[in-house]
């Protein structure tokens, strides 16, 4: 029954016994160059070349003890903590905007109140004629704009940072490794 079949093997199974078989000749052939040479001294020494296979084999065990503790981040972690992320949520929005439109108050009221007193000159106009409505309605109603818009940039700044915030704070929940610790 020599001529037996075998079965098919698998790519990775081949590759594996003849690397194996490789070894095994490799090591047959050291072992008969230890005896060819009689002496014990080419016997320890294979051996001890073994012992260092052996050691560099094992080296993962060894070197367990020195693993960093879950306490300390890895040196690449690149995640904020959370007294960094309650920082930027406490983190206020600029007041650029209010004070843009309160420069911008003053100038259009300067440059409006500067046309008017050429317009009318020193006499001052009936406070309920049309003119005079029509002119507080083009000073005040722009100022009004200006601080309307102001705020309105202002709350979208506090928006936007409130949304990384929160955003920031579902990705660190969505991720199991930090909830297992």
């Amino acid at each position: 029954m020599a001529n037996t079949p075998k079965k098919a093997q698998d790519p990775a199974e081949a590759a594996l016994a003849a690397i194996q078989d490789a070894l095994n000749l490799a090591s047959e052939d050291q072992a008969k160059t230890a005896t060819r040479t009689g002496g014990r001294d080419g016997a320890s020494r294979s051996s001890s070349e073994a012992m260092r296979v052996d050691e560099d084999l094992f080296a993962d065990a060894r070197r367990s003890d020195q693993v960093v503790s879950p306490s300390q981040p890895p040196a690449n972690d690149d995640r904020r903590d959370l007294a960094q992320m309650l920082e930027r949520l406490s983190r206020r929005p600029s007041t650029a905007p209010l004070w843009t439109a309160a420069l911008l108050s003053i100038a259009w009221l300067g440059a409006g109140l500067a046309i008017a007193s050429r317009v009318y000159g020193s006499a001052l106009p009936d406070p309920l004629a049309p003119q005079t409505l029509t002119l507080a309605a083009v000073l005040l109603l722009p100022v009004m704009f200006f601080f309307v818009m102001g705020a309105l940039i202002r709350r979208s700044q506090e928006m936007r940072i409130v949304a990384q915030g929160m955003s920031e704070v579902a990705l660190r929940l969505a991720e199991p490794e930090t909830v297992a610790r």
